[in-house]
């Protein structure tokens, strides 16, 4: 399947939901490719303690057990900061839990990260409980990176939805039967990072 035709899949669903669309919007680049799965659990796993302290969860609990598991080079820089320094703002960290979903989505342990849709409520629970101090293995064991098509269909259906919020927030129709705005620029920046060698604080996110 070329872009073009994920593209067609994408205005068809934005439009059926009576968002605006535009069909100028750059194509996704065909030679796009997934990361390897361990890279991808690696950092879903990390961002899992990281979000868990920005909603309360103690950070020197997180920070061990981010240690423990091996996982603090799959931080970013603010959020190692986050977690050592204990004095950064944690509400934009808290927008962690939506790239999350989406690499969650990716990693089949939800069924859906789309535009439409909240996050299932049950998302903390698909990952390690950290109140236990549970190890990573099973999670490890249990995911299951999904088909590049299904990544890349995904993605396009992110950016478009991307596009049409911003160009609703600019005077455009009133968007309904959609997710707020930074939820999806966050789970299409995972989806970005997933199929790219880009750095997560480096992935554009133009429209």
């Amino acid at each position: 399947m070329k872009t073009a035709e994920f593209r067609v899949e994408s205005i068809r669903r934005l439009a059926a939901a009576g968002l605006p669309t535009n069909p100028r919007l750059p194509f996704l680049e065909a030679a796009l490719e997934p990361r390897p799965q361990d890279e991808v659990v690696s950092r879903a796993l990390a961002l899992h303690g990281v979000v868990a302290a920005a909603y309360g969860y103690p950070r020197d609990r997180a920070l061990q057990w981010i240690r423990r598991e091996e996982l603090w080079e799959q931080l970013t820089a603010e959020e190692q900061r986050f977690l050592e320094v204990q004095t950064e703002e944690p509400k934009a960290i808290r927008l962690g839990v939506e790239a999350l979903g989406a690499l969650g989505w990716a990693l089949s342990v939800i069924p859906s990260c789309e535009p439409f849709q909240k996050l299932p409520p049950t998302l903390v629970k698909k990952f390690p409980d950290l109140l236990r101090g549970e190890g990573t293995g099973q999670f490890r064991e249990a995911s299951r990176l999904r088909e590049q098509l299904e990544l890349l269909g995904m993605l396009d259906l992110l950016y478009c939805a991307h596009w049409a919020v911003r160009h609703g927030e600019l005077g455009g129709p009133t968007l309904r039967s959609i997710q707020p705005l930074p939820a999806i620029v966050e789970r299409r920046r995972a989806l970005e990072w997933l199929l790219t060698r880009t750095g997560w604080d480096d992935v554009p996110l133009d429209t």
